[in-house]
């Protein structure tokens, strides 16, 4: 089962992302307004963005980010950053043979004590 890593601070990081293309830190926080870790979000080389994670006291497992469409971040579901950012109109799936949408990005894994370190790059969106 892969879990959507649902964070008030990445959500409303998509908001900002026109304004540089400069690196941008982000922490990344909880449900209850803690803090679980960080991203990093970068032009990638080749194109589109890499987002550095360093989380912690997540549930060991399949993780996943994604990107939405509003960058308003109420708690404690987060559900005003309304759908994924998906301006191609493109079904769901890294692997679809239509196109992966522009919010999609690999999982990654949390390891048994509830940490993950990781860098993933999404070349479906840019910095600026």
């Amino acid at each position: 089962m892969t879990r959507i890593l649902t964070t008030a601070a990445l959500a409303c990081f998509v908001g900002t992302v026109g304004l540089s293309a400069q690196m941008k830190h982000v922490d990344l926080t909880d449900k209850k307004g803690g803090v679980v870790g960080m991203a990093m979000i970068s032009p990638a080389k080749g194109g589109g963005v890499s987002i550095y994670l360093d989380v912690k006291n997540l549930p060991p497992g399949q993780h996943a980010l994604q990107f939405h469409a509003v960058a308003k971040c109420e708690g404690p579901d987060f559900m005003s950053a309304t759908g994924p950012f998906n301006p191609g109109n493109k079904k769901q799936g890294m692997q679809n043979p239509d196109g992966a949408r522009a919010d999609g990005m690999q999982t990654f894994t949390v390891d048994a004590k509830g940490i993950a370190r990781t860098t993933i790059v999404n070349k479906n969106v840019t910095m600026g």
